[in-house]
């Protein structure tokens, strides 16, 4: 746990940093290094990471599918487990 009593964050980065048709590596790989470079900092803190993703056909970023009624899907890094995300 840290300084912050931070239990559980949600990386939520836009999806090219996932996957991009621009690219060629498929993504854009310089903010998917930072991206895991973030979450295994994390990690090593105690703190339970999550990343969010979606189809990038609902839109780019998380406020482009929240916009349009949709919620993203959940990964869990440590045990990859996949589950949707709920809004209580």
């Amino acid at each position: 746990v840290s300084n912050w009593q931070t239990r559980k964050l949600a990386i939520a980065y836009d999806m090219d940093a996932l996957r991009s048709e621009q690219k060629i590596e498929g993504k854009n790989q310089q903010v998917f290094d930072h991206l895991v470079d973030f979450a295994k900092e994390l990690l090593q803190l105690g703190i339970d990471v999550v990343l969010w993703t979606w189809n990038i056909q609902d839109g780019k970023g998380l406020d482009d599918i929240l916009l349009s009624g949709k919620l993203p899907i959940e990964i869990d890094l440590k045990t990859r487990e996949r589950r949707p995300v709920v809004v209580a």
